[in-house]
Formats: C-alpha cells, sequence, structure tokens
C-alpha cells in the first residue's frame, strides 16, 4: 500500500481489470469516488476520461481529499472506480494512506520529534539498526517504542526541588506518579530534563531493538534456550525471564523512575 504525504494531491493508476482479474481494454465509461476509514465520501463521484484501448485510467486527487483530522498523523483513502463496456459493468478499488509530514507528536505518539530523535541518536551509541534504517521504518519503530514505554508506571521527582520534613514537593504531580498514556504536552513539558532525556533516550532503544531482526530480547522473551546458525551456536540461561516488554538496556536508563509497587484493593 502507498504512503502520501497529508494536504497534498495524489496521482495513481488504476488497472482497469474485471473479477476475476481479466484487463478490460474496450470500456467506454468510468467513474470514481474516495472515500475514508469511516465509509465517508471524501471526493464524490465524478465522471474520468478514458483513452481508447487503454488497460488502466489515471486519477488525479484533489489536496482537500488529503486533509488530516485533527489530533490524527495518518489516515486511510479507498478509492472505487465502477466501468464498463457494451455488455458489462466493473468495480475495482485501490487504497492508499496518507501522513503527515512528521509523523511523530510528542505525547500523542512519542516522547520527541523526528527531527530531534535524529540528534539524540547521533549522539547515543548502539543504535546501528536504527540510523541504517528508512525514513518510514525509524518513525514506525519509534511509534512502537513509545507504546511499549508508556505502559510502564514512572515516579517522577524533580530532585532541585526543595524538601519539607525530607519529603520532596511535587509541584506537578501531587503523588509523584507519571501516566505517559494521558499525559498532555503543557505536563509533558514540566517534568524535569533529566527523566525526558532518559524516557526519549530509552525510547530510541526500544526502537532500534524493533528494527533488529537478530534481537537476542526477543529471541529471550519467546523462551528461546538455544540458537545455532551454522558453526555458531547460542546459550542462554535457563532461569526463567522477567516478563517484561522493554530491553535491560531501557531498564537500566530508566531504574532511577520507574515503580515496581503493586497496589492492592478489594474488589
Amino acid at each position: 500500500m502507498e504512503i502520501f504525504f497529508a494536504n497534498q494531491p495524489v496521482k495513481i493508476t488504476v488497472p482497469l481489470l474485471t473479477s476475476s482479474g481479466v484487463v478490460v481494454t474496450d470500456a467506454i465509461e468510468a467513474s470514481y469516488r474516495v472515500i475514508n476509514a469511516k465509509g465517508e465520501e471524501v471526493v464524490p463521484s465524478t465522471e474520468l476520461v478514458l483513452d481508447e484501448g487503454a488497460p488502466s485510467v489515471e486519477i488525479d486527487i484533489p489536496a482537500e481529499a488529503n486533509e488530516l483530522e485533527e489530533g490524527k498523523v495518518r489516515a486511510y483513502r479507498q478509492v472505487e472506480v465502477q466501468f464498463s463496456n457494451a455488455t458489462h459493468r466493473f468495480q475495482v478499488f485501490e487504497e492508499y494512506l496518507i501522513e503527515a509530514a512528521d509523523s511523530l507528536v510528542v505525547t500523542l505518539n512519542s516522547f520527541q520529534t523526528y527531527p530531534d530523535a535524529l540528534v539524540l541518536a547521533a549522539e547515543t551509541t548502539g543504535l546501528d539498526e536504527f540510523m541504517g534504517a528508512t525514513r518510514r521504518d525509524r518513525m514506525a519503530a519509534l511509534i512502537n517504542a513509545h507504546s511499549v514505554l508508556s505502559r510502564l508506571r514512572y515516579q517522577v521527582i524533580d530532585s532541585e526541588f526543595m524538601r519539607d520534613s525530607q519529603r520532596h514537593i511535587r509541584a506537578w504531580a501531587p503523588s509523584g506518579y507519571v501516566n505517559l498514556t494521558t499525559i498532555t504536552p503543557e505536563r509533558f513539558a514540566t517534568l524535569p530534563d533529566h527523566f525526558v532525556r532518559a524516557i526519549t533516550i530509552a525510547q530510541l532503544i526500544e526502537a532500534n531493538e524493533a528494527l533488529d531482526q537478530f534481537s537476542i530480547h526477543r529471541k529471550r522473551q519467546s523462551g528461546l534456550m538455544s540458537e545455532t546458525i551454522g558453526e555458531s551456536s547460542m546459550m542462554f540461561r535457563s532461569e526463567k525471564v522477567l516478563n517484561i516488554p522493554v530491553t535491560r538496556r531501557s531498564l537500566d536508563m530508566l531504574r532511577p523512575y520507574l515503580d515496581w509497587g503493586v497496589s492492592l484493593g478489594r474488589g
């Protein structure tokens, strides 16, 4: 499936085929419409000009049909083409995605913008898979890393705040706990710099891990005890693996902020 930038016109070529995949070269009329993921029309039924004997038709979809809804970074479009020859009527479909030029939005699906991620990655070692990936794969991996890291529970206290009776004054979060799945951009901006740096580096580490097809972490999480490739063998320790969705390197980075407590309550 092709992906295009939002708010831009899109040109696609649609083959004129029967339901069994036979090319139709004698079409005499055709029209198309475009719908979104909700089935709503973003381009109403519009007639197409056919070239005689052509096995396909080119469609220019206007930019206004490729606008993103507020708060969205990606959206789906389906192009429905109806055409006919002297004896039959046919229908074919094409689909594509549109996305924002920078699909990473802080707190929505990332802890940092794409440019910021590249700058930080250049300053961080051990991110070869991330640095060698395509822009689209990097973004997808960063979004996945944000989702994984947001599921952990954090307790963040800024050590620069004054103490009162040996207890930190938590001016921005009375409980000290941070829920990264619901945090707003305004509140994220108040978090201590040392925590933001840790979580952004951890996001890069997890993105790199997601792009590594030989990831040892994923092999261990899946229960693999040993692996042999050619003359090379690898053995893992037999103790039970801690079922945590992030890598040890990320855990080490975030250890000062992770809350491992268990809350108990009556049902």
